[in-house]
């Protein structure tokens, strides 16, 4: 079975990277640049979940989802905005019509397909959620990045778990941090300018050091950050994940040597 998705937004890198990170065998995406498009798109095809930007010049999300009422259009809607917060006015126009399944901008994609998921009763197996294997390897690492301010931070840790994709490590939380983003990374998070859901985001240098002669060095995205138990707080531990990026053939064909080598 093929489930249809459109997704609606003016911004047109959104709609290419979204489009690009949604796309597997049994979803078929479409997409629409404004309101108007997406109205004629939905009258006129088989549409199982609308996606949109509740942000948009008319009809925006919500005289989006007024039209389809009138037209007789009925299907589940999930909303994306970077304003629902702080809008009062449109917060109270929204609720008037309903409940509705409603993300912040910027998009965290495992939030997102979590929540395709449940509004269609149906399980996607996604390029971006298939798990290499994991191996429990603990070796030295080192992250360098510049922080918001320009400022110049490394982190000195041990992996936790690695794969051919990626790799897992857990630090202390940071002095400076004023917030936790549950399965994702927090806006005021040190290490959201290198968040992978963040459109144009810069990848990390990651050293992993192998012996005292060898060092595997890549560059990755942070995919989430997770902390121990259930209450965020200074003396929290936290576990981060990240995607590794723009891996040339001879730093995989290191990784999987490395891998083959830890893993008997």
């Amino acid at each position: 079975m093929i489930k249809s998705i459109l997704l609606v937004d003016t911004n047109t890198d959104t709609l290419e990277y979204l489009k690009n990170h949604l796309d597997a065998p049994n979803i078929h995406i479409r997409i629409a640049k404004n309101g108007e498009e997406a109205l004629d798109i939905l009258s006129n095809s088989n549409i199982d979940l609308l996606v949109t930007a509740l942000e948009m010049p008319h009809p925006n999300g919500v005289d989006l989802l007024v039209e389809m009422d009138s037209r007789g259009l009925s299907m589940p809607v999930i909303f994306l905005s970077k304003l629902y917060r702080e809008d009062k006015g449109v917060r109270e126009r929204l609720h008037t019509l309903g409940p509705y399944m409603l993300l912040d901008k910027p998009i965290f994609m495992n939030r997102l397909y979590e929540a395709i998921e449940v509004a269609l009763q149906f399980k996607i197996n996604w390029e971006e959620r298939r798990a290499s294997t994991r191996y429990p390897i603990r070796l030295d690492m080192q992250l360098s990045f510049n922080t918001p301010i320009g400022v110049g931070e490394t982190i000195k840790t041990k992996t936790i778990d690695l794969s051919m994709t990626g790799v897992c490590f857990e630090k202390p939380v940071c002095e400076v941090c004023t917030g936790y983003e549950k399965g994702g990374v927090h806006k005021d998070c040190v290490l959201y300018p290198y968040a992978i859901a963040k459109i144009y985001s810069n990848p990390l240098d990651i050293y992993i050091k192998i012996s005292e002669s060898e060092t595997l060095q890549l560059k990755g995205k942070v995919v989430h950050t997770l902390i121990e138990g259930e209450q965020y707080n200074k003396n929290s531990r936290e576990f981060i994940g990240i995607r590794f990026v723009d891996v040339s053939h001879d730093k995989r064909e290191e990784l999987k040597m490395l891998l083959k080598r830890y893993s008997r």
